[in-house]
C-alpha cells in the first residue's frame, strides 16, 4: 500500500510555481495538476486525488447559483447561460471566479489589473477563503489516508485478500463503480447483456480475491478465464496492459482496461498470481476484431492481378489527367488510376459518359465487401460479433444491385437511392456495434462518395497509388465544350471527436503541401522533425534565414499576433540549435544502413531516445517565445486550441506559420476539397468543404495536432473543417 502525503505535498508545491495562489477547485488549476501528475507518470495517484475533487460536497452558496461554469475558470450568468451555449461568442457578459467566491468581470480580470490585485490580497483575509483553506487540508488529509495496491517485491500489483463484503483497494472500486474512464466512456452504449456480463465478472472478481487457499483460488480464476475468455494484449514483465474480455460483443471488449493502465495491470497480475501461469494466450481465439474488419473493408477496384489498373505511361486518359497541374508535378509512381477496361486495354474514358460501366465495375470489383461480410460469419462464432452487423452489409449489397439493375444511369434518382444505401447501412451498423462502424466506414466512406457521384453521372476517378498525397478520390470539372475546368484531389473523412475538431485522421501538412502551385513551397514542412535538413521540421535553409521567415510570417495570415518578429527569429534558431546539439552528442546518423553498421537504431528511434531531454527545451523555450507573441490575439486569429499548440514549442510555431503561408499562397490549397462523413444523432451526415466557399484559407479552419518523436510522426499534422469558424 501507498501513503500519499509526500506527493501531494510535492504536488502543491509544483502546481504554487506554475500558478501562484493554489486553488485545488478552480478547474484550470485541476488541468495544471493532471498534466504535473501525467509529466510524473502518476496515473494510480491522479485517479485517486480526482476522486476526492471531483466527488466533494461542496454546497453552492446564494451567489455561487447566479452563475455558471463556461469551463475552466470562465462563467455566465445562469439566465444567459443557454445563450452562451448556442453561441460562445455572443455578445453576453461573462465572468471569473475569485478565491474568494466573487464573480468578476471578465474585463476587470483583463483591462483592470491592479482592480483584480487588490481584490486577490483582500480575498485571502476573508472567512469564507480561510473556510476554503479549511476544506482544502481536510482533503488533502482524505487523500493521504487513502490506499491503493502498489507493487509487491517481485513488481507484480496484486490484489490483497479481501473478506467478502470488505471494500477491495479504492482503483477497483472505481471500476466497478463506473468511475474508470474504461467504463464510463463504453457503459451507456453497451448491450444489457454486456453489462450484466461485467457486473458478473465483478462478483467472481470479489468471490477470487476473497479465497485464502490456492488450489481453490487457482480454480476461481480458470473458471474466470473460460467464462469470460479473458485475455491480455501484453507479457506478465510489461506494465499498463489491455485486459479483454472476448466473450462479450467489440463494443465492451476492453471496457476492464481501455488503453490500459494500472488498474488492469493489477487484474492482470491478481489472476495470472492465482493461475500459476500467463493470462496472454490463454482463451481461444482473441482476435482482435476491429483490425480484422479494418483489413477486410479497405476498398480495392484494381482487380486482384491489378488489371484494372492504367498508369500514364500506359493510358492517354489516364495521362490527360495527370498531365494538368498540380498532379504534373506529383511523383511518375503516383500517375495511375482504376476502373474498367475497355477492349482497346484502356480504361473507359471519361466515366461521366460511361457511369454505368464505372458503377458496375464498382459494385462488381470491390471485393471487400465479400470478405468483410465473410469475415463477420466468422467473428460471429469465435468472438460474440452480433449477425446483425453482418446483415447490414449484406442488405446494402442487395440494395446496390438492384439499383444497377432497376434504376437509370447516371440520374439524380439513383444517385439519391446509392447514398440512401449507404447511410442506412451506416446508421445501422453504428446503432449495432459503435467500434465496427467507425472500423469500417473510415474505409467505405471513399466508395460512398465515389459510387454517388458516379451515378449521379459526375467525372470521378479513383487513383490506386498507395500514397498518393491527400486525395482518396479525384473529381473532373468541364466546361459546356468539355474542355478541363479544374481537377480536385477530395480528401475522404470519416467521424470526428468533436465539434471543432479533425474529421477521420488529419493530415501530414508536409503532404498537403505537394499541391501548392509554387515549387519553391511544396517542400517546405517534412514529416518527421530531427531528420537532417529539417531539424525543426521546416526546411533549416528557411529558419536559418530571418528574411525568409519574415516572409514567412508576412504571409500566415497570423503576422499580427506576433509583436517582436526578431526576438521571435532568435527563439526558433535556438530550438535549432540545441536540437543540433543533441545530434551531435548521440552521434546521430540518418542513414538507416550506417545507422547499423555503427551499431546504432533508425534515426527516428535515436531521436525518441531524447525526447525528455527535448520536452525540457522545448517547454524553456516556449515559456520565452511567449514574451514576444499576443496570445489573445492569436487566439482570434487562428482559435484558442490551435494557439495553445503554436505555443506550446517553438517547433509549431515555425511549421504553423509555414502551414497558414502555405494556404494564403494557394488559395487554401484550392485543388483539394475536404468530404467529411460522420453518424451525428444517429443520422448519417456528409458534406464537403472548399476553397471556393472561403472554407479553407484561413489556418483557423484547420484543427492542427503535433506528432514528432514517435514511430509514425507526421510532423505538423492538419484537418479541415469549416465549422471552427464559430470559434
Amino acid at each position: 500500500m501507498m501513503d500519499y502525503t509526500q506527493l501531494i505535498d510535492k504536488l502543491l508545491r509544483e502546481l504554487n510555481t506554475r500558478v501562484g495562489i493554489v486553488n485545488i477547485y478552480d478547474k484550470d488549476q485541476q488541468s495544471m495538476m493532471s498534466e504535473i501528475l501525467s509529466e510524473w507518470n502518476e496515473f494510480e495517484a491522479k485517479e485517486i486525488i480526482f476522486e476526492f475533487l471531483t466527488n466533494e460536497d461542496d454546497e453552492k452558496s446564494a451567489e455561487d447559483e447566479k452563475y455558471k461554469n463556461t469551463g475552466g475558470s470562465g462563467y455566465v450568468k445562469a439566465g444567459d447561460y443557454d445563450k452562451w451555449k448556442a453561441n460562445p461568442d455572443a455578445d453576453i457578459d461573462k465572468f471569473t471566479k475569485t478565491p474568494s467566491g466573487k464573480y468578476i468581470p471578465k474585463e476587470d480580470e483583463t483591462g483592470g489589473e491592479e482592480k483584480e490585485e487588490k481584490e486577490l490580497g483582500k480575498s485571502l483575509k476573508d472567512k469564507s477563503y480561510q473556510d476554503k483553506v479549511t476544506k482544502e487540508k481536510e482533503t488533502k488529509k482524505k487523500i493521504s489516508k487513502s490506499k491503493i495496491t502498489s507493487p509487491n517485491e517481485d513488481k507484480k500489483r496484486i490484489t490483497p485478500l479481501t473478506p467478502k463484503g470488505n471494500p477491495l483497494p479504492r482503483n477497483m472500486e472505481n471500476l466497478f463503480s463506473g468511475e474508470a474512464a474504461s467504463v464510463k466512456n463504453v457503459y451507456q452504449y453497451i448491450s444489457d447483456d454486456d453489462k450484466q456480463t461485467f457486473r458478473d465478472f465483478e462478483e467472481d472478481f470479489r468471490t477470487l480475491v476473497s479465497i485464502e487457499g490456492d488450489d481453490e483460488r487457482k480454480l476461481q480464476a480458470e473458471k474466470m478465464v473460460e467464462r469470460y475468455g479473458l485475455d491480455s494484449n501484453k507479457n506478465s514483465d510489461e506494465p499498463n496492459p489491455k485486459v479483454y474480455m472476448r466473450k462479450v460483443s467489440p463494443d465492451a471488449r476492453k471496457i476492464l482496461s481501455g488503453e490500459g493502465n494500472k488498474t488492469s495491470e493489477e487484474l492482470r497480475d491478481t489472476i495470472e498470481r492465482a493461475l500459476g501461469n500467463s493470462l496472454k494466450g490463454a482463451t481461444k481465439g482473441g482476435s482482435n476484431v476491429k483490425q480484422e474488419v479494418t483489413t477486410t473493408s479497405k476498398p480495392d477496384i484494381g482487380g486482384e492481378n491489378k488489371e484494372f489498373i492504367r498508369t500514364s505511361e500506359q493510358d492517354e486518359g489516364v495521362r490527360s489527367i495527370f498531365s494538368k497541374e498540380p498532379y504534373s508535378y506529383l511523383d511518375s509512381s503516383m500517375h495511375q488510376l482504376m476502373g474498367p477496361v475497355s477492349e482497346n486495354g484502356n480504361l473507359v474514358y471519361p466515366s461521366s459518359e460511361n457511369s454505368k460501366a464505372y458503377l458496375k465495375h464498382s459494385i462488381e470489383q470491390n471485393k471487400s465487401l465479400e470478405k468483410t461480410i465473410e469475415k463477420l460469419k466468422q467473428l460471429e462464432e469465435s468472438d460474440n460479433v452480433k449477425p446483425s452487423v453482418r446483415k447490414a452489409l449484406e442488405t446494402h449489397k442487395e440494395n446496390m444491385n438492384r439499383i444497377l439493375n432497376e434504376y437509370d444511369i447516371p440520374s439524380k434518382e439513383a444517385s439519391e437511392a446509392v447514398g440512401s444505401s449507404y447511410a442506412i447501412m451506416a446508421e445501422t451498423l453504428n446503432e449495432e456495434s459503435g467500434v465496427l462502424a467507425g472500423a469500417m466506414m473510415k474505409n467505405m466512406a471513399e466508395m460512398a462518395l465515389y459510387d454517388t457521384e458516379i451515378a449521379n453521372g459526375d467525372e470521378a476517378y479513383l487513383p490506386s497509388a498507395g500514397t498518393f498525397p491527400s486525395g482518396d478520390k479525384i473529381r473532373v470539372d468541364r466546361d459546356g465544350n468539355g474542355v478541363v475546368e479544374k481537377i480536385a484531389a477530395v480528401s475522404v473523412k470519416y467521424g470526428k471527436s468533436g465539434k471543432f475538431k479533425a474529421y477521420g485522421f488529419p493530415g501530414e501538412t508536409g503532404q498537403y503541401q505537394k499541391f501548392h502551385p509554387n515549387p519553391e513551397y511544396r517542400d517546405r514542412l517534412h514529416s518527421r522533425p530531427g531528420d537532417n535538413g529539417y531539424d525543426l521540421g521546416v526546411k533549416d535553409k528557411i529558419v536559418d534565414n530571418p528574411l525568409a521567415i519574415k516572409q514567412i510570417i508576412s504571409e500566415s495570415g497570423f503576422g499580427d499576433a506576433i509583436q517582436d518578429e526578431d526576438k521571435l527569429i532568435e527563439v526558433i534558431q535556438s530550438m535549432k540549435s540545441k536540437i543540433q546539439e543533441i545530434k551531435k552528442e548521440i552521434g546521430y546518423i540518418q542513414n538507416s544502413a550506417e545507422a547499423r553498421k555503427a551499431g546504432k537504431p533508425t534515426a527516428k528511434k535515436q531521436m525518441a531516445s531524447q525526447k525528455k531531454k527535448i520536452a525540457e527545451i522545448e517547454k524553456e523555450l516556449a515559456s520565452e517565445m511567449a514574451n514576444y507573441i499576443d496570445g489573445d490575439k492569436l487566439s482570434e486569429l487562428v482559435g484558442k486550441d490551435n494557439a495553445r499548440l503554436l505555443l506550446s514549442r517553438p517547433q509549431c510555431m515555425i511549421c504553423g506559420l509555414t502551414f497558414g503561408s502555405t494556404l494564403t499562397t494557394s488559395n487554401g490549397l484550392d485543388v483539394i476539397e475536404h468530404n467529411h462523413q460522420e453518424i451525428a444523432d444517429g443520422k448519417y451526415i456528409t458534406k464537403t468543404d472548399t476553397a471556393e466557399s472561403g472554407q479553407t484559407k484561413s489556418l483557423k479552419n484547420w484543427a492542427l495536432t503535433w506528432r514528432a518523436y514517435d514511430d509514425r510522426a507526421g510532423g505538423l499534422i492538419a484537418g479541415a473543417n469549416s465549422e471552427r469558424i464559430d470559434l
